[in-house]
C-alpha cells in the first residue's frame, strides 16, 4: 500500500451522500471500495447524488469491496482520531488498517446497488468553471441561510456576461455568492440537499456542466482534489426572486454580534416577531412593541423605517461573517439587504 485516507475527510464528506438506514434493504445502503489500474477509490451516494473519493496509487491487484454504509461510516467515526488508515478490498469484503496496527474487517453485503453513475470528464466538452479553496463551505453556509427553501427547493448557477451567479431562496430570504469568472452563458439548478453535500470539500476545483447524454438525466458534477462528486440537475423554478440591487435609503454599519444579541432578544419566544427597525438622525433604533425598544451603537447615514421579522433578521446577520455587519433599507415595502466581510449579499423580505 502507498496511500492513505484521511478517516476525517473521507467520512464526513461520504456520509453526506450515502444513505444509512438500519438495514441496507435499500439499493443504494452501500459503499463501493474499488481498486482498478491500481488506483483506490471509495464511492457512495443515492439515487441523485454520487461521491467518487480517490485514495490514490497503490500497489494491490483489481478487486472490488460491497460493504454496508452505516457500519462503514460508524467505523471511521470511531476511527478517526487515528488519522489516516489504509482501506482495502479483500477476498469477504473490505479491511481498515490503521497506523496504529489496529484492523476492522468488514463483510461484503448482498444484494443489487444503484447510484447515480458519472459521465466520464471530457475537457474542453462544456463548461468548466473554476472556484477557489474554501469556496464551497463559504457558499454552502450562506445559502443555507435559506433553508425553508420552499417552495423554490432549488439553488440556482447563473452564468451571463462572464460571471456565474449561485443564488437560493426561500419565501422570505434570499441568498446571492459569487462571481466566479466563466466565458460560457448557461443557467442550471441543483437540489439544496445535493448543493449542501459539497460543504466540507474545502480545496480549490471546478464545477462542470456536461451535456445531457440522451436518455439520461442531466448532471453536475464538481472535481476538486480527491472529490469528486456528481450530481442530478432539475428543472428550474420559473419565477425565481431576484436579489435587490442599487441604493437604499438608509446604511448601517454595526457590530455583527451586537445586532443578533439584540435581534434574538426582541424576537422573545415567537417565531414571526415582527419588530420595527428605523435609521434616523444618525442612529439605529430597533422597536419590538412589548418587548420594547433597543437604541443599538451604529454608524447610520440616511433615514429609513420598515418593520422586519426579528427572527429572520437574527439568522441573516448570524450568517454573514467578519465582525462589522452592513444593513441596507429604505421604508416598507423595501428588501433588507445584508453583507459582512464577504460582499455576498442575503436579503430578507420585509414585514406588513
Amino acid at each position: 500500500m502507498t496511500s492513505f485516507a484521511d478517516l476525517r475527510e473521507l467520512g464526513e464528506n461520504i456520509g453526506r451522500v450515502a444513505s444509512i438506514r438500519e438495514k441496507a434493504e435499500s439499493p443504494t445502503d452501500r459503499v463501493v471500495i474499488q481498486v482498478k489500474d491500481m488506483v483506490l477509490k471509495v464511492v457512495a451516494g443515492n439515487f441523485h447524488t454520487t461521491m467518487v473519493y480517490t485514495v490514490g496509487d497503490v500497489t494491490l491487484p483489481d478487486g472490488k469491496a460491497v460493504v454496508g454504509s452505516r457500519l462503514f461510516l460508524q467505523t471511521l467515526k470511531t476511527l478517526k482520531g487515528k488519522g489516516e488508515a489504509n482501506i482495502f478490498p479483500t477476498d469477504k469484503g473490505a479491511a481498515i488498517v490503521t497506523s496504529f496496527g489496529s484492523r476492522i474487517d468488514l463483510d461484503n453485503v448482498s444484494g443489487n446497488y444503484k447510484f447515480l453513475i458519472p459521465l466520464p470528464y471530457k475537457k474542453d466538452t462544456a463548461p468548466l468553471v473554476p472556484f477557489p479553496a474554501g469556496f464551497l463551505p463559504a457558499a454552502a453556509k450562506y445559502l443555507y441561510a435559506t433553508a425553508d427553501y420552499a417552495p423554490f427547493e432549488q439553488v440556482l448557477f447563473e452564468a451571463k456576461n462572464g460571471a456565474l451567479w449561485l443564488r437560493a431562496s426561500d419565501d422570505h430570504t434570499v441568498g446571492e455568492v459569487g462571481p466566479l469568472e466563466t466565458e460560457h452563458t448557461f443557467k442550471s439548478t441543483l437540489y439544496p440537499e445535493a448543493f449542501q453535500s459539497l460543504r466540507g470539500i474545502e480545496g480549490a476545483g471546478g464545477f462542470w456542466f456536461p451535456e445531457r447524454p440522451y436518455p439520461q438525466v442531466q448532471q453536475m458534477q464538481v472535481i476538486s482534489g480527491k472529490f469528486r462528486v456528481a450530481t442530478v440537475v432539475r428543472l428550474e423554478y420559473g419565477r425565481f426572486p431576484s436579489v435587490a440591487t442599487g441604493k437604499y435609503a438608509c446604511v448601517v454599519k454595526a457590530d455583527r454580534k451586537l445586532l443578533v444579541d439584540t435581534f434574538k432578544s426582541l424576537a422573545g419566544r415567537h417565531q414571526y416577531s415582527r419588530v420595527i427597525m428605523e435609521g434616523k438622525g444618525g442612529q439605529l433604533t430597533i422597536k419590538a412593541g412589548d418587548n420594547g425598544a433597543a437604541n443599538v451603537v451604529a454608524e447610520v447615514e440616511g433615514e429609513a423605517f420598515i418593520p422586519v421579522n426579528a427572527s429572520f433578521m437574527a439568522k441573516t446577520l448570524a450568517t454573514v461573517d467578519g465582525k462589522t455587519a452592513t444593513v441596507e433599507f429604505s421604508d416598507a415595502p423595501s428588501n433588507i439587504r445584508v453583507t459582512g466581510d464577504t460582499p455576498w449579499p442575503l436579503v430578507v423580505a420585509p414585514m406588513k
